[in-house]
């Protein structure tokens, strides 16, 4: 019956090839039976590469590996081999492994190396479980090739439709000995319990625990791959989808401060519909190497141009944590890199803060991004600094958070820093302000709830002088009189006449059409996002439990008709995404950014039983009829 099908589908992309595919419409088949297509078979790599299938539970590492009635059983065979374009690596779902899988090699832009699963969709999604220890890591991409081949790379890696748990890292691609490499994509993963409670023994008090060993990584050195000396200086906390490694040379030595070299060591990011649950950051970014200081890292560029939908996080401590990043956003809503959306930070974690400050999103180093529909919310300080939902920790530039909303943290809901510190680039010391940012049209919701102490006391608290050229406006603030914790103070206080949520006046911040609103019985956070008309910001895209089956050059696609769209799939959450109207007005309502365009081209195809497969869509993927209302920044 599989050969039949493939027949089947061979003759009809045939047909397609010769008559021109469709631009409007999706073409589906549904094979004879009813049945849905076997989903191990992949059109997007059909005609280049390899397929490796594995399952624990059936397999044998004395098979070839090739099919699914022949799997592997663990993953040694997979980590002996430089994969190539086209490749993939298929794990059984409803199996689990208590193993670290490394995925070596270099994919292309038409053929990524996939990672992703097979079997019936009914069952649950493969998982790798390991045991919270200091050297787990669940799933490893390295450059370092089985070889040690210099400056192999790290190129088109796609990780689908996996879940991991217990372990340290989750996801690490990390770059060791190259630079310039492009192509990370994560979809459609879930993580939960990604900590190691004694490495955070260490974390949570000093830095020290960076000079102690993590992750039991190669490293290259003098051209020669080195077993277990790598992760002792990388800038390693638990975290589910971590990009880092070393930066690039040339370094000084750990008592000699020293001057990086500028370089990109990735670009072109994307991470659509993932979960986290429990986990101490949910997705990180970076460079540093405190053997060589620290300071502004690598001119903003170690990664580069990132697009980011769907991301949701419960019961974890960060969000995000970024260091040393150009996003790519070009201040248009048709920018193709830089525009996020539905990054819905929902609880922090009860059990773990850092003793220096925690936050939902913390970003350094940082410029040109736009946050649009998203939720940074329940940030826990319990008794230390900050506690806050958004961090602009140092030398941010050209960020925009539009319909946002920051709501019951226990700190304040933005922090706006500076540090003095050594620019690694140049080896001057200098001031890291944060310029060139705005926000507009957020939510701010009975922040400051148990603060550190009496600084703690405006909702957009700025605790340096140096931050210029920041616009706050169009915001509503939503708070009580006074707070509580390490201080009780009056929230968005400047004096007894004057309420202000930038607190003192200093040059450089306008506050423009912001509401403030003081309540000691504020209404529920569900009413007042309704009435405000921004239950999009507190949609949830949920991760699919299929597989995805088509993708163009902009990205993957999703069929405009079908059993399961996003719609559906937000809607099960509670909330209708206001994003999918026709037209950019809801009811006389402001349109909150258009982050209907950055969703397009980013989500799923999916298979589901009976509903056949996606062979062919617009070039865009785009439905109908979607129009930002982001006006160009200048």
């Amino acid at each position: 019956m599989k050969n039949t099908r493939i027949a089947l589908l061979a003759t009809l992309l045939s047909l397609i090839l010769l008559l021109g595919a469709p631009t409007a419409a999706v073409a589906e088949i549904t094979p004879q039976g009813g049945n849905h297509m076997d989903p191990t078979y992949d059109l997007r790599l059909a005609d280049e590469g390899t397929a490796y299938y594995i399952s624990s539970s059936l397999g044998n590492d004395q098979n070839d590996g090739l099919s699914e009635s022949t799997p592997w059983k663990s993953f040694d065979r997979i980590e002996s081999m430089d994969l190539k374009p086209g490749d993939r690596v298929l794990l059984r779902r409803g199996d689990t492994w208590h193993e670290r899988l490394t995925v070596r090699g270099n994919g292309r832009k038409d053929a990524w190396i996939f990672v992703g699963s097979y079997g019936d969709t009914a069952d649950p999604k493969p998982e790798i479980s390991l045991q919270n220890k200091r050297d787990d890591i669940a799933l490893l991409a390295t450059d370092i090739s089985v070889g040690g081949q210099n400056g192999f790379g790290l190129n088109y890696i796609w990780i689908d439709n996996l879940h991991i748990s217990h372990t340290l890292l989750g996801i690490y691609f990390r770059y060791d000995s190259s630079v310039g490499n492009k192509g990370v994509r994560v979809t459609n993963c879930s993580f939960t319990d990604i900590n190691c409670p004694d490495l955070m023994a260490e974390a949570i008090t000093d830095v020290s625990f960076l000079t102690s060993v993590k992750g039991n990584l190669e490293d290259v050195q003098n051209g020669k791959v080195i077993p277990n000396a790598g992760g002792i200086a990388e800038y390693i906390w638990p975290t589910a989808i971590n990009i880092g490694g070393r930066p690039p040379k040339p370094l000084a030595n750990v008592t000699i401060p020293g001057i990086a070299e500028p370089a990109t060591a990735v670009s072109e990011i994307e991470l659509y519909r993932n979960a986290f649950e429990d986990c101490i950051i949910a997705v990180g970014a970076n460079c540093y190497n405190y053997h060589y200081g620290t300071g502004p890292n690598q001119c903003y560029t170690y990664t580069k141009n990132w697009k980011v939908c769907g991301l949701t996080t419960q019961n974890t401590m960060t969000a995000v944590s970024i260091d040393s990043a150009d996003f790519g956003y070009d201040g248009t809503s048709e920018s193709p890199w830089g525009r996020w959306c539905h990054i819905q930070a929902k609880s922090g974690m009860a059990d773990y803060t850092m003793s220096f400050g925690t936050t939902q999103a913390l970003f350094s180093c940082c410029r040109d991004l736009y946050i649009a529909h998203s939720s940074f919310n329940d940030c826990r300080n319990n008794g230390q600094p900050d506690g806050c939902g958004f961090d602009f920790e140092r030398a941010v530039h050209n960020f925009t958070l539009d319909s946002c909303i920051i709501a019951n943290n226990q700190g304040q809901g933005v922090l706006v820093m500076q540090t003095t510190m050594e620019n690694q680039v140049t080896g001057e010391t200098v001031t890291t302000p944060n310029t060139g940012n705005i926000i507009e049209n957020c939510l701010f919701y009975n922040n400051m709830n148990s603060v550190h102490n009496e600084n703690y006391r405006i909702d957009i608290t700025v605790f340096n002088t140096d931050n210029s050229d920041f616009s706050v406006r169009n915001n509503h603030f939503y708070f009580r009189e006074k707070t509580a914790g390490g201080a009780e103070v009056f929230i968005n206080y400047q004096n007894r006449k004057t309420q202000n949520p930038i607190g003192p006046e200093r040059a450089g911040f306008t506050a423009e059409n912001n509401t403030l609103v003081q309540d000691n019985s504020l209404p529920p956070l569900e009413e007042v996002i309704s009435e405000l008309n921004m239950t999009d910001s507190a949609t949830t895209y949920l991760p699919l439990e299929k597989t995805w089956y088509h993708y163009t050059d902009e990205g993957a696609t999703f069929p405009e008709t079908g059993p399961e769209t996003e719609s559906e799939t937000a809607a099960s959450d509670g909330a209708t995404p206001t994003e999918h109207n026709s037209s950019s007005e809801t009811n006389g309502a402001k349109p909150h950014g258009g982050c209907g365009s950055a969703l397009r081209g980013v989500l799923a195809a999916t298979v589901a039983g009976g509903a056949g497969v996606v062979l062919a869509a617009s070039k865009s993927g785009s439905p109908k009829n979607r129009r930002s209302s982001h006006r160009k920044r200048s």
